[in-house]
């Protein structure tokens, strides 16, 4: 009888342990194409169910405030078929977005009826996403420092930007959305990872690498990761000086504005976006003012119900192709979409002007719930780290729809279904070491 418990123990631990190496390779994969993606979510999967049944991990569902983030995740996505019911049309991209989302209605159920690892914790999170970005940006500036020099071009800044994006995406399929994305997650995981180390050389080398992650998050051509960046800055030293020297809280705000004015001045396309738009020219850099007027006013003609994913995409591409100013940008996105066989790959920007074209103001308010009640129902420390990951991930939001090489759903589910339930972050307020934060 110890023998075959033991036998069984050593079994339940090895299967727990398969299960964190095989989340670290999805998070590790995070960063890259779906096309790297897609053997590591099969080995996650698989591992998440054996270690599901064998260590037991499925409860009741429990009545609390706290699970009701997981019922507006699982609400988001059983919206699609919902509506799809009263669809006229199944275009070619529907299918790709009903899989993209798969992500909420998984952990969503699995927020109500099951438990995390506890052996995965906040450090194998953090490495998963870092380390792999952290080599992929080192990677590309070198070949990208070599290619000008080999072309005899000069090292401006805008070269630099320009260079690095073509190349990071011809050689990994990343996106600067989900390059930036996996940085200033991995950055506020780092802090967390930082303030609970004793280890005096791992605080050196998160250092270092958080240091490297700003380096190409500043340098980087996404003008919301580097803005999200400055904004993690701000929310860090402004809870450090609330913490620890609040008379100087105000003061420290507005030096850290400026300077966050001044690196804005020097970002090439943030500083060309403002000339634009000051000559009234904005969307010959970027169309997504057209396509958000777009948005809202297709959107005003049924606020309440929407249209679905099916007929609400197809009717926004159709009437954003018959405008002249449009015609242009949608054949460009088309032509270097090539992973696209539609027009209709088309999306609004936004990710709250998406839910309302597709399921109107109960989208809308579905996706709005997703957002904030982690952030309300929960402990103190995990608000604490919530508020910038949810933060990253919404700002993020505001220019771009969900979508692998965007805003990763998976990403997005599994934080909020992991953060909320791991036991790795105390509930206790009074252990949070702000003296090293």
């Amino acid at each position: 009888m110890t023998q075959s418990l033991s036998h069984r123990t050593k079994v339940a631990i090895v299967v727990e342990w398969v299960n964190v190496i095989a989340t670290m390779l999805l998070l590790a994969t995070i960063v890259l194409s779906f096309n790297y993606q897609r053997y590591c979510l099969y080995l996650y999967a698989a591992s998440l169910l054996v270690d599901l049944v064998v260590n037991r991990r499925f409860h009741r569902p429990r009545l609390s405030w706290q699970n009701a983030v997981f019922v507006a995740m699982i609400l988001y996505y059983l919206c699609i078929w919902i509506w799809h019911i009263f669809e006229d049309s199944t275009i070619v991209t529907f299918r790709r977005e009903a899989e993209n989302r798969i992500p909420f209605i998984v952990f969503g159920i699995l927020g109500l009826v099951a438990n995390v690892n506890p052996r995965l914790t906040i450090r194998h999170v953090m490495y998963s996403i870092m380390i792999p970005s952290l080599i992929i940006g080192i990677v590309v500036t070198i070949a990208t420092l070599q290619y000008i020099s080999a072309t005899d071009g000069s090292l401006t800044f805008s070269v630099y930007q320009e260079v690095f994006a073509h190349i990071r995406v011809y050689q990994f399929a990343s996106s600067h959305m989900v390059f930036n994305i996996c940085l200033n997650v991995s950055v506020v995981l780092a802090v967390y990872v930082f303030c609970r180390s004793n280890n005096r050389y791992e605080r050196i080398i998160i250092a270092a690498c958080v240091a490297i992650a700003y380096f190409f998050l500043l340098t980087s051509e996404g003008r919301t990761g580097f803005l999200t960046s400055l904004l993690l800055i701000m929310y860090g030293v402004g809870y450090w000086m609330y913490r620890n020297h609040r008379r100087l809280l105000i003061p420290t705000i507005v030096a850290v504005l400026l300077l966050g004015g001044v690196g804005l001045t020097l970002h090439p396309r943030i500083s060309k976006a403002v000339q634009l738009y000051e000559s009234g020219a904005a969307t010959q850099l970027n169309p997504r003012s057209g396509i958000w007027k777009y948005s809202i006013s297709i959107g005003k003609e049924r606020p309440i119900w929407g249209y679905g994913i099916s007929d609400g995409r197809k009717y926004f591409t159709e009437n954003v192709e018959r405008n002249e100013k449009m015609s242009e940008y949608v054949q460009s996105y088309v032509n270097d979409t090539d992973f696209f066989t539609s027009i209709y790959a088309i999306h609004p920007h936004n990710v709250w002007l998406g839910a309302w074209l597709e399921f109107g103001i109960i989208g809308v308010i579905l996706i709005t719930l997703i957002f904030v009640l982690p952030i309300i129902f929960t402990t103190y420390t995990k608000r604490l780290y919530l508020i910038p990951l949810l933060g990253i991930i919404a700002m993020q939001s505001m220019f771009e729809s969900l979508g692998p090489t965007s805003i990763p759903p998976i990403l997005f589910a599994w934080l909020i279904y992991f953060v909320l339930l791991t036991p790795q972050i105390t509930d206790r307020k009074e252990t949070l070491s702000t003296d090293t934060l």
